[in-house]
């Protein structure tokens, strides 16, 4: 499997939001979209064998909730016996591998 097709069956089949689902990769929001929309990442900070298998991972963790994906996406995001399945997930990565990223000015964009 691909990393652009692990991340879409992800977010298809979890519910989550695409800000969700890079806080669960370990990447930047703007990757998870750009993988989404035309297969690459928008600034490589993990290598795509990482990805695809951490979405590989996530897919079937996140599978055995069963139901539609907004059924999945609130067992996911369930927290009444402790830490939420989603939670634990994102504090399964190294703080020190998560992408901060601050986001372009208009400026620095246009290049003035």
């Amino acid at each position: 499997m691909t990393e652009r097709n692990a991340v879409k069956e992800l977010v298809e089949m979890s519910g989550l939001s695409r800000n969700q689902i890079s806080r669960a990769l370990g990447t930047s929001e703007r990757n998870v979209s750009s993988w989404i929309l035309d297969g690459g990442p928008f600034m490589r900070s993990t290598p795509a064998a990482d990805i695809t298998a951490r979405a590989e991972e996530l897919i079937e963790r996140f599978s055995t909730i069963p139901g539609s994906s907004e059924d999945r996406r609130r067992g996911l995001l369930s927290s009444r016996n402790g830490p939420s399945i989603f939670h634990q997930a994102v504090d399964e990565i190294p703080e020190g591998e998560i992408l901060h990223v601050r986001p372009f000015s208009v400026s620095e964009m246009l290049g003035i």
